[in-house]
Parts: structure tokens; sequence; C-alpha cells
């Protein structure tokens, strides 16, 4: 790769909701403010994990999919955002020469032509690219000389605040999926209307309604894919320890994920939003249990030992089932949720 790498512990805790952060840190240096918990919130955030089909490396599941809501919630937020192309015209793709050529004649010059016009572009940036194990969501900021040509900007560890910090790169290979904010003043929308998109959304995402765009499974599905990873076991050390690797940072962008849930269906109540405020009640209740299921796994030392041996590993994969059956409960309270999009409670 052109150019040194930068120093930096780039956390799977910040990999979960890198791509709402993004928007707002974008937003922020042109300055205007969103509220980064609720848009997460709204893009479904909160109770997505999301399975490859073509079982890629667990650490990387806590990337996918992020932008499957993400144009219909800036939208809520009066923000229109542009695709540069389909999620699923890439995949497959990516490390093809007629993808970088395609890149550099098509969407290089779209990217320069937006960031002359101060229009953020936000870019799913690749794995190991530039230190980076797993994928992330970023902004892409600046021409750059050597790489692709393109400078790109993360925030680097898990934080509440979008301006938390952040490292700039530059890219030696072309990022998977771009997208182009083409208005960055964003409006505040009534919080019921908050609440019933998050419904929606939370409720599709655990009903694996995502859809094929994004080449992932979602819901209770994508635990038990977690589960089959686990019980298929990996020969030889290396291919365990990549597997515990990859189970506790999984399990740790799980839990910090369901805590924002939880957190914000506790704002939600505090604020009245919703009449039925038992459902809501069960809803977070599911959601702290995948929490508490997987904190057993978010250590490297305690996952390597229950991992050592086949009956050990039984123990890991039970916290897993735990977490997915609180999920599967998580849908089937939002589905008895009477307001949806387009229809209010009776």
């Amino acid at each position: 790769m052109a150019g040194a790498v930068p120093s930096f512990a780039l956390s799977p805790d910040a990999a979960w909701n890198a791509l709402p952060k993004a928007l707002g840190t974008a937003l922020e240096h042109l300055g205007s403010t969103i509220d980064v918990e609720d848009l997460g919130a709204v893009m479904g955030l909160p109770v997505m994990l999301a399975a490859p089909r073509d079982n890629g490396p667990l650490e990387q599941w806590a990337g996918m999919a992020r932008d499957a809501f993400l144009v219909k919630a800036a939208h809520l937020f009066g923000i229109p955002i542009r695709e540069l192309h389909p999620p699923e015209a890439a995949r497959g793709l990516e490390s093809a020469d007629e993808f970088v050529q395609h890149f550099d004649a098509s969407y290089r010059p779209l990217i320069l032509r937006a960031l002359e016009h101060g229009q953020p572009v936000l870019a799913w940036l690749r794995a190991n690219d530039f230190g980076n194990e797993f994928p992330i969501w970023g902004q892409i900021v600046d021409p750059a000389e050597q790489g692709i040509g393109l400078k790109a900007a993360f925030c680097a560890a898990a934080a509440s605040s979008a301006s938390s910090g952040s490292v700039v790169v530059t890219l030696s290979r072309p990022p998977v999926q771009v997208y182009i904010v083409e208005e960055t003043t964003p409006a505040a929308p009534p919080p019921a209307a908050i609440r019933r998109y998050a419904w929606d959304h939370w409720q599709a995402i655990l009903s694996n309604r995502v859809g094929d765009r994004f080449g992932v499974i979602t819901g209770p599905g994508a635990f038990d894919a977690w589960i089959d990873r686990l019980d298929s076991g990996s020969e030889g050390s290396e291919g365990a320890a990549a597997v515990v690797r990859g189970h506790q940072c999984l399990a740790r962008a799980t839990v910090a994920a369901h805590q924002a849930a939880v957190a914000f269906i506790d704002k939600m109540l505090d604020e009245g939003i919703g009449a039925d405020i038992s459902r809501g009640m069960s809803i977070r209740d599911a959601c702290q249990e995948v929490v508490e299921s997987l904190s057993h796994s978010t250590d490297a030392y305690d996952v390597g030992r229950e991992y050592a041996t086949q009956a050990s590993r039984l123990k890991l994969m039970s916290h897993v089932a735990s977490a997915r059956s609180a999920a599967s409960s998580a849908r089937v309270w939002l589905e008895s949720v009477p307001t949806r999009l387009g229809r209010e409670a009776d």
C-alpha cells in the first residue's frame, strides 16, 4: 500500500454504528448537527446482526449491511442521500481489475465532484486496506496523490459522540460502497415518527427482510449461522485462534449494539412515546437478555479457554443460542406492535 499505515487500534465496538457516526461527523464539520443515536436506531443498527451468505470471517459480520436502511432513515431526518451503485452490483467483484478500472473511470470523478461542491461522501472501507482487520464505514475527505487517489476518515473508537476523533488514511483499493449526501441541513423529525420508523426497521431486520441486495441473513438466522461457525471447529491452533478472535469481536459489537437498543427504548419510554408500555418493556428486556447472554464472550482469554475443546465449545454456543432466543422474542413483540409505517395504532 502506498503511504504509511497510521498507528491505531480499531475497536470492533466501532464497526456496528460507524456509518451514522460518519454522517454525523460530516454534518458537524459543515455546521449542522444530527442525533446520531436516533439516526442509528432508525437505521435498525441496534438489532442488526448480519451473517454473510458467503460465510466470511466472524469479525467482519459487525459491519455488514449497515446501510440497509440508510437512505430511508436519512430521508426522515431531511437528508437526501444517493448511492453510487446498488450494493449487489460490486459484490464478488471487489478485487477484479474491471471493478478497479470502472471505479477510477466512473465513480472517482463523481466523488471528486461531490467533494468540490461540499457534499459529504460516505464509504464502506474494505478490510485489510490500511491496517484494519474488518470493514469500517467512513467518509472520503480529500483527493490524494497515492493509492487510488482518495483519502478517508473514520471514527477509530466507539464513543457516543460523533466527534470523538478520527483517523485519516490513504485508500489503496476502491471502497465497496459509496453514498453521496446531497443536502446537509437536517431537520429533527417528531419523536413519534422516529419510533415508528425504528420499530418498522427493527422488525424487518429481525424477520430477515433486509433482502438479497446485501447478500446477508439477519435476525435469529444470523445467530444460527454464528452457532454453526462455532460448531464447525477449526483445524490447528491458528484456525482456532481466528475463530476465537472473531467470536470475541462479534460478541463485543453485538453487546454494544443491544446496549444502544436498551438506551433507545428507555429514552422512548421516558418521553412517553408509545401507548403500549408493556410491549416496549418486553422488547427492551429481550435486548437486555442479548447483552447478558453475550457479555461472557467479550473477553479474549475466557473465549479462548472455552473454545479449547468440543465440550467447552458448547458453552460458547449456548451463550449465542440464548441471544438468539432473545432476538426471536424481540421479533415476536415487534410484530405485535400495532403502529407500522403507513398506519397508526387503532
